[in-house]
């Protein structure tokens, strides 16, 4: 009997051992498999916002309307933007310091002369100054308003003693300098070395106010001023073309007959101001002439 007993007890207590090591063991298993669950739904969802946004999206690819058509370099411009400054008005340029006068007492003066320029902000120390010479007003055809003025440099001058006046030695010149010839800091040129040309962004109508070298006319590689500016939303780099102004004529029966104008040109902005804007000619068929038209026409 006691043997009997001691295989009961030892029964009962590995029956009592098991159940409690099979609750643990449903513990560990409550705990584990929520968190393998939880891992499993959030992680599904990221991958189908991955697979959305990053794979499907870029398949799909757009291109601007005033992409760059081709690069243009812009060394020969530069030669123009030496020799011409503008102002947007008359006003602007006429508070430019000014040559006072020459030590020799001349009127006139040239590259070695020293002389004498007044107006100059004597705080600033600057020791450079280009020489400007007024060559003519601009105003538009169509409104008759002023677009400003523009100017020639004729000279560069350094400073050899500041003061009210300063005293000032001109180092180069292309002409006699009047007294009275304007003075401007010596600054950089801001043209890139190249440019990309585009298509304008918005529509504009304007007019050759001027050509270099002359105003008969020339052809390709000349620098033209016109009548679109920043406020017209002309950009430097834009593409414009250069039209014919409309022809009309009188029929033997007096009645009126035009012609309307055609593209013979091509033009690129380089340098935009508020009013006007400066531009190379890329392409021409004939000679530009003041007066000749040029449009800004995006493409799309």
């Amino acid at each position: 009997m006691g043997l009997v007993k001691v295989k009961c007890w030892f029964t009962i207590f590995s029956l009592a051992f098991f159940v409690h090591t099979s609750s643990h063991a449903a513990d560990a298993m409550s705990t584990t498999v929520p968190t393998s669950t939880s891992t499993t739904t959030t992680t599904a969802p990221a991958s189908t916002t991955t697979s959305t946004t990053t794979v499907l999206k870029p398949q799909i690819r757009t291109q601007s309307l005033t992409q760059s058509k081709y690069t243009v370099d812009t060394t020969a411009m530069t030669a123009y933007l030496d020799d011409i400054v503008m102002f947007d008005s008359s006003d602007q340029y006429e508070a430019q310091p000014y040559i006072l006068g020459y030590a020799n007492s001349g009127s006139l003066g040239g590259a070695g002369d020293t002389a004498y320029a007044a107006g100059i902000d004597t705080s600033e120390k600057l020791s450079s100054y280009t020489i400007l010479k007024l060559s003519e007003s601009l105003v538009n055809p169509d409104t008759d308003e002023e677009l400003g003025v523009m100017t020639k440099v004729i000279g560069a001058a350094e400073v050899k003693q500041y003061g009210d006046p300063q005293t000032i030695l001109i180092t180069k010149s292309t002409e006699h300098i009047d007294i009275g010839s304007r003075l401007i800091p010596r600054t950089a040129l801001d043209l890139p070395a190249s440019l990309s040309a585009k298509t304008p962004l918005k529509a504009a109508n304007g007019s050759v106010l001027y050509v270099t070298t002359a105003t008969t006319g020339v052809g390709k590689s000349a620098t033209v001023v016109i009548s679109l500016g920043d406020r017209d939303g002309i950009q430097q780099g834009d593409l414009l073309d250069c039209m014919e102004t409309t022809k009309k004529f009188a029929d033997k029966s007096g009645n009126d007959a035009s012609v309307e104008p055609t593209i013979f040109g091509e033009v690129l902005v380089y340098k935009v101001m508020e009013k006007v804007s400066l531009g190379f000619i890329l392409s021409s068929s004939r000679p530009v002439n003041v007066g000749d038209r040029v449009m800004a026409i995006p493409k799309g």
